[in-house]
């Protein structure tokens, strides 16, 4: 992911961040699977744009922690 964003990251304009440890959309709190979010945002840049952390939980907790976490990464 992280080259792909460094090769085309002037035509992105938004993320959706949902973190998994499986193949799959599990949309885990951000930072608690194994994306590598940092190579990410570093392969980026100077980018500007948007992000929506996508966390699926009814417990607001996940959400906040998984907020600090990406303010922490930027």
């Amino acid at each position: 992911m992280a080259n792909f964003a460094a090769a085309h990251g002037e035509r992105i304009s938004h993320f959706h961040l949902n973190d998994t440890r499986r193949a799959r959309d599990e949309h885990l709190p951000f930072g608690s699977g194994t994306i590598d979010f940092a190579a990410i945002f570093d392969a980026l840049g100077d980018w500007t744009g948007t992000l929506s952390l996508e966390v699926f939980t009814l417990d607001f907790e996940y959400v906040a922690t998984s907020k600090e976490r990406l303010d922490a990464l930027l």
